[in-house]
């Protein structure tokens, strides 16, 4: 799984899982620890209609990747392409706070196949990221992004997973499918939320270039009850592990 290429220069980081797992609050606190070293320049993407990431940073955006696709609708009728007259409304979606970029997918309101707002998704990273130092996609709950390839070359893909079994399950899955659909340089499998006496076996982590446990959080369960400044984040037990993590692996 491990490939040489651009992306080993340029971190594009993309955390995924089941629902619930904690991706997203991993996610933003990579970025918060990528913003805090040097005047790097950051690529946040929310490609989770849940919109979780927005939140949790401290954002609010003024429009979605959704929003483009249905003002385009009024003026042509249809969803079906993509076109590069589209480039002026996806830099409209930026949403700037410090050194961090914010993009995202959006919550689609019609019924039926979110493929037109995932091209676009796809689209949207590709043009943008050679203009950052680092990137980091927070994905859709599951495993249809994956299987869609709406993201076909990161350099970190980190697969998020509690210690449930229906979270391993998941993330074997995503790992499977990642094989066939994703070019990654690294696979790490992140083991969070974990609570003295929670016995996962590292069967689990098999197929994966390494694995990191996180500990359950008591200052992450107070943010996300009652919100607060998201550079709070950074100071918990959760990312002082991640911390060490991503120095490990020359992230941060």
């Amino acid at each position: 799984m491990k490939n040489s290429g651009e992306s080993a220069s340029r971190p594009v980081i993309l955390f995924c899982g089941k629902g619930g797992v904690g991706k997203t609050t991993l996610s933003a606190i990579t970025i918060q620890l990528l913003c805090g070293r040097g005047d790097r320049r950051i690529l946040a993407v929310d490609a989770d209609p849940a919109m979780g990431l927005a939140l949790t940073l401290g954002i609010t955006p003024e429009c979605s990747l959704d929003d483009v696709l249905s003002d385009e609708d009024s003026l042509r009728g249809g969803r079906d392409e993509v076109s590069a007259s589209l480039d002026y409304e996806i830099s409209r979606c930026i949403k700037e706070s410090g050194n961090v970029s914010f993009i995202a997918l959006g919550r689609p309101e019609a019924q039926g196949c979110f493929c037109a707002v995932n091209h676009l998704l796809k689209k949207a990273i590709e043009k943008l990221s050679l203009a950052f130092d680092a990137v980091v996609i927070d994905a859709e709950a599951g495993v249809e992004q994956i299987n869609r390839r709406v993201f076909d070359a990161v350099s970190h893909l980190f697969v998020v997973t509690d210690p449930t079994k229906k979270g391993v399950m998941v993330a074997d899955t995503i790992l499977s499918l990642s094989r066939r659909t994703i070019r990654s340089d690294y696979c790490a499998l992140i083991l969070n939320r974990l609570k003295a006496g929670d016995g996962i076996s590292l069967d689990t982590a098999a197929g994966f270039d390494s694995w990191c446990r996180i500990p359950e959080d008591s200052g992450i369960r107070f943010f996300d009850l009652h919100g607060g400044e998201p550079l709070l984040l950074t100071r918990t037990s959760a990312a002082a592990r991640l911390v060490s993590y991503l120095g490990d692996l020359k992230l941060i």
